[in-house]
């Protein structure tokens, strides 16, 4: 598994959506990779939105950079590697709360 994050200036917002939306019964489409959209602001990207996607294949991969690639940059390094790492403390924080309700 590949882990690709993306800046999106929020000039760009409506394209970027529309960009995710689109063809959802595809195989290779947005909606069956799964994807998280945050916005940039909560990681000190200011006027910015953050694509987090994960990646099994280098059809996923390929799929993922021409599709986002005009719209914004790709994230790399130490910075992505600290985005990533607050995403996911977040998604695991929400699903113990989840547990927590259900429990």
């Amino acid at each position: 598994m590949k882990k690709i994050v993306y800046l999106v200036d929020n000039s760009k917002k409506k394209e970027l959506n529309k960009v995710l939306s689109e063809n959802p019964y595809e195989d290779l489409s947005f909606s069956k990779l799964g994807y998280t959209l945050k916005d940039g602001i909560h990681y000190g990207h200011n006027g910015k939105q953050i694509v987090y996607v994960k990646v099994y294949d280098e059809d996923q991969e390929k799929f993922v950079h021409e599709k986002l690639k005009e719209l914004g940059e790709e994230l790399t390094g130490e910075e992505k590697e600290k985005v990533i790492q607050q995403i996911e403390k977040e998604e695991e924080a929400a699903q113990s709360g989840f547990g927590a309700i259900f429990g």
